[in-house]
């Protein structure tokens, strides 16, 4: 069985995948992601922020390209280093080029191969531009800004309702009132929020009072689950601590809270079926 699956296991190893670097060669690579001062750029007048992402390539043989697609062929733990991402001041990083001349694709790519290519001698190709926000276009309320101030002025209104409702026409101890109106009374639902566990009309309520601890630590985990999936999704100064993370056994229950949401499921499973006893 050994002399079956040594050739197997010995292919595998020499499939061309970096699984580590040290922090030394990890550096010699492009930044993953870096960001110009967002807002000195816009404070300037025409000031141009452009976020977009650029393609690494080396037109002749290149012993740091060939790490970097090593190194991001392990996707499973490692960023594509083979597609940078910059958020560039166009007015200021890019103002040794004409760009009132060129266009603004043209303008990006030589701006940031320029760098690139000085520091890392590969080369950068423009890939996407997300967005680029001028000085003057900066101020006032879109459409999606005016949705959410409208759904939170109904929010808070309906709470302001439910809480005046409660207070002048309803008795705190009493079931009296209109149950959907005071769903959303302050005064009813803080009371239920720092209620002790257990208490209620139904005795069996005693027996689950456990039940509020396995809540509490099942929300923490899908809290700090969610943090880490904010981390992993957004520019970072640091990549690599997220990468090294991913090989660190103590960090395992943050990076993989959103599987303790399965709880959710068995309680709630259990629950009916105890209420329907």
């Amino acid at each position: 069985m050994l002399t079956i699956l040594l050739p197997f296991l010995l292919l595998q190893g020499c499939n061309g995948v970096i699984y580590k670097f040290n922090s030394s060669a990890y550096y010699h690579m492009p930044a993953l992601y870096s960001l110009d001062e967002y807002e000195r750029c816009l404070s300037d007048a025409g000031g141009t922020f452009c976020l977009i992402d650029l393609d690494l390539f080396s037109d002749q043989p290149s012993e740091l390209m060939r790490y970097i697609h090593e190194y991001s062929a392990d996707t499973k733990k490692h960023f594509n280093h083979t597609q940078i991402h910059r958020g560039v001041c166009v007015t200021q990083s890019c103002s040794f080029l004409n760009y009132s001349v060129w266009d603004l694709n043209t303008t990006l790519e030589a701006c940031v191969n320029d760098t690139i290519w000085r520091n890392y001698k590969v080369q950068a190709r423009l890939n996407n531009i997300n967005y680029c926000y001028n000085a003057d276009d900066r101020g006032g309320l879109d459409t999606s800004d005016l949705a959410v101030i409208i759904i939170y002025m109904i929010l808070i209104a309906v709470n302001v309702v439910g809480s005046l409702y409660d207070v002048l026409f309803c008795h705190p101890s009493s079931k009296s009132g209109n149950p959907y109106v005071l769903s959303f009374s302050l005064r009813r639902n803080w009371a239920k929020l720092v209620s002790p566990a257990g208490i209620g009309p139904d005795p069996r309520l005693e027996r689950l009072k456990s039940f509020q601890g396995l809540r509490a630590l099942t929300m923490a985990c899908v809290i700090f689950s969610h943090v880490a999936l904010a981390m992993g999704h957004s520019y970072l100064r640091n990549p690599d601590f997220i990468e090294k993370s991913l090989e660190d056994p103590s960090k395992q229950i943050l990076l993989n809270g959103n599987l303790v949401t399965h709880t959710f499921f068995v309680m709630s499973a259990f629950l009916l079926a105890y209420n329907f006893q």
